[in-house]
C-alpha cells in the first residue's frame, strides 16, 4: 500500500515508496520482486532500476528525496557498456519489428534514430556552449589559441559525472579536447 493507503497506481510510485520505506538502502532484487508482484505484467529490468537511480540521485526527481536516502541509494554495479548494450539491443529489436522484415525500412528506421540521439546531444549543449562563449571565452585554457568563431568548438565537462552545465564546462579546441577524451 502506498501513502496514500490505496494500490500503487505505477511503478513509479511502488519504487518511491519503496526507497522511502528503506531509506534508500535498496536491493534491486527485492524490489523487483515487489514491483513484479503488484505488477506482473510489467517488463522491468534492470535498465529501468538504473534510470530511477540516477534521476533520484542528481536529476529530475532529486528534490523528492532526503540527502541520506540518495546517499544509501546503492550505486549501480553494472558497468555501463553493459547498460549501453542492453538498451542497444532492445532499440534494435524495437526497430527490426516495426520494420517487419522491410530491409530498407529498418536501415531508414535506424538512422532516424541515430540522428535524432545526435541532435538531441546537440541541443542540450548548445545552451551551454553559448553562456561559455558570452561570459568571454575568447581561448582555449589549454593552447590559448584564441578562438574565432563558436561553430568549431568543443566543449568539455570538467567532471565526467556531472552533466553539462556552464560551471561543469569548458571551450577547447578540437586538437586539445581530443586529448582529453
Amino acid at each position: 500500500m502506498n501513502r496514500a493507503g490505496g494500490p500503487y497506481r505505477t511503478i513509479k510510485e511502488l519504487v518511491f515508496e519503496h526507497i522511502h520505506q528503506r531509506n534508500g538502502s535498496v536491493s534491486y532484487d527485492d524490489l523487483t520482486r515487489e514491483v513484479l508482484s503488484h505488477f506482473p505484467n510489467s517488463a522491468w529490468k534492470r535498465s529501468h532500476w538504473a534510470f530511477y537511480c540516477y534521476q533520484i540521485r542528481s536529476g529530475r526527481y532529486r528534490n523528492e528525496f532526503t540527502e541520506q536516502e540518495r546517499a544509501n541509494l546503492a550505486p549501480i554495479r553494472r558497468p555501463i557498456n553493459q547498460l549501453g548494450d542492453e538498451i542497444l539491443r532492445e532499440a534494435r529489436q524495437a526497430i527490426a519489428k516495426a520494420a517487419g522484415g522491410d530491409s530498407v525500412l529498418r536501415f531508414r528506421l535506424n538512422r532516424w534514430v541515430f540522428s535524432r540521439l545526435q541532435l538531441h546531444e546537440r541541443r542540450l549543449k548548445q545552451p551551454v556552449k553559448q553562456a561559455l562563449w558570452d561570459a568571454g571565452a575568447r581561448s582555449c585554457p589549454e593552447c590559448k589559441k584564441a578562438f574565432v568563431s563558436l561553430k568549431a568548438l568543443h566543449i568539455h565537462r570538467k567532471d565526467p559525472k556531472l552533466d553539462y552545465t556552464a560551471s561543469n564546462c569548458v571551450l577547447l579546441c578540437a586538437r586539445c579536447h581530443l586529448t582529453h577524451t
